[in-house]
């Protein structure tokens, strides 16, 4: 099992500035962003600047956090 997950994962790194998306609801496939990496605390923690309700910055972790590219139409998730 852990041969097969090793196959097909890959290390996801990212650097301060970088433009992510966090996990909305509980229980929902949703993500809400971008927001901006602020700093980064160890190799899979980083502080994220969520300017939105009633903190302001957040820590994630890697497998929480997914990079935003912007597309054709640069329009804000919700």
């Amino acid at each position: 099992m852990k041969t097969w997950y090793d196959q097909k994962s890959g290390e996801r790194l990212f650097s301060v500035g970088d433009r992510v998306t966090v996990p909305g609801e509980p229980k929902r496939a949703t993500f809400c962003g971008p927001y901006t990496i602020d700093k980064k605390i160890s190799d899979v923690y980083y502080i994220v600047c969520t300017p939105v309700g009633n903190k302001n910055k957040r820590s994630g972790h890697v497998n929480m956090l997914k990079g935003y590219h912007v597309g054709d139409d640069d329009t804000t998730l919700h």
